[in-house]
């Protein structure tokens, strides 16, 4: 599912009643499952299902932390490991981190959209030295087939780094025309190793390619698309949510 699209946020004090909850043995196991209670403990306190996925269920209220209810979710698992020592501001900061049998709930900061945002805006929380990171994004969404989030990483890398000049990216040509389609493939595939080359001509060692690196230790296969990444406010930081599929 795509983390970024489905907040459950938490008050304060639904985390120490949760805690209680805990304590009480309040999510017994029935027909339904762990899971089914603690959704349901939400639900009591005013909480609406916003999002089902295959490993994660969301719900929303409205505050400041939020919540995400997981079970068996290796991947998000091992990020959350790596989240929680810290030490990179592109990685989501963990406030709490429950589990009730098989359950994983985690209580983490509240954080937004970047597409909700126009680039021109965006672009004044952001300096220089952060256009590798979204020349990274831009080769990365290019790959993944989203030239309109590729062109907005673009616009705003050219912006924070005149000297990049990188061209804009390629147009799909709709599939009326199968000829056209394939000149379209193989142009993306040439823009994809103009932006790998320039990468590579920069070097740079920018916090968020480090993240990336982090990461790719725990498993070099990513899954970072753009419902994996968000904004901290009110800094605008970029934020990878839940890079590990599975």
């Amino acid at each position: 599912m795509y983390f970024k699209q489905f907040l459950t946020e938490v008050r304060t004090g639904d985390l120490i009643a949760f805690n209680k909850a805990i304590e009480q043995n309040a999510f017994s196991n029935n027909e339904f499952g762990e899971g089914y209670n603690i959704k349901q403990w939400f639900r009591n306190r005013g909480y609406a299902t916003v999002g089902e996925g295959f490993y994660a269920s969301v719900m929303q209220s409205t505050d400041h932390f939020i919540v995400k209810i997981a079970d068996g979710d290796r991947g998000y698992n091992q990020y959350v490991e790596l989240a929680r020592r810290g030490g990179n501001p592109h990685f989501p900061k963990i406030i709490a981190q429950k589990q009730v049998e098989d359950v994983d709930i985690y209580f983490i900061e509240r954080l937004y959209p970047f597409y909700d945002i126009p680039a021109k805006e965006f672009i004044q929380h952001h300096t220089k030295k952060d256009a590798p990171m979204f020349l990274w994004l831009a080769y990365n969404f290019v790959g993944a087939s989203n030239p309109k989030a590729a062109t907005y990483m673009v616009e705003v890398a050219n912006t924070l780094d005149p000297s990049l000049k990188i061209q804009e990216v390629p147009e799909h040509p709709g599939y009326k025309n199968e000829r056209k389609v394939d000149q379209y493939w193989t142009n993306v595939t040439a823009y994809e190793s103009t932006l790998e080359d320039e990468l590579e001509r920069i070097k740079s060692n920018h916090p968020f390619l480090q993240a990336v690196e982090q990461i790719k230790r725990i498993r070099e296969s990513t899954d970072i698309h753009t419902g994996n990444i968000m904004i901290r406010k009110p800094a605008f930081q970029l934020v990878i949510t839940d890079p590990l599929a599975g």
